[in-house]
């Protein structure tokens, strides 16, 4: 299913379709973010990448390079469930949040 996210979000840039884009590429970082906390037995039911990188870097202090992609990828998906468009000069930081989503 992340796969689906991430290859839906690559797939979408080529199209324009920014909104769709952002909202993949956040679905992709929770999925691989909540399946490293399952790794370690940790269940966290939000859609904030802060609040689950938060818990992860509790127990493994390396995750805490992805706090500036965390918070980046969030403002685009809170941006969204709140229905605010998005400008179409975001081309570049869109890729951007792709490229963050697969680390």
């Amino acid at each position: 299913m992340l796969k689906n996210f991430l290859g839906a979000a690559l797939d979408l840039y080529k199209t324009g379709r920014w909104s769709k884009v952002c909202f993949n590429s956040q679905q992709a970082a929770e999925l691989a973010l909540k399946t490293a906390l399952n790794y370690y037995g940790i269940e966290k039911r939000t859609h904030s990448l802060v609040d689950l990188l938060d818990e992860i870097v509790k127990v493994n202090k390396e995750f805490k390079a992805y706090e500036e992609a965390a918070k980046i990828l969030d403002q685009y998906y809170i941006r969204l469930g709140m229905r605010m468009p998005l400008q179409a000069d975001l081309r570049n930081d869109i890729l951007q949040k792709i490229r963050l989503s697969r680390l």
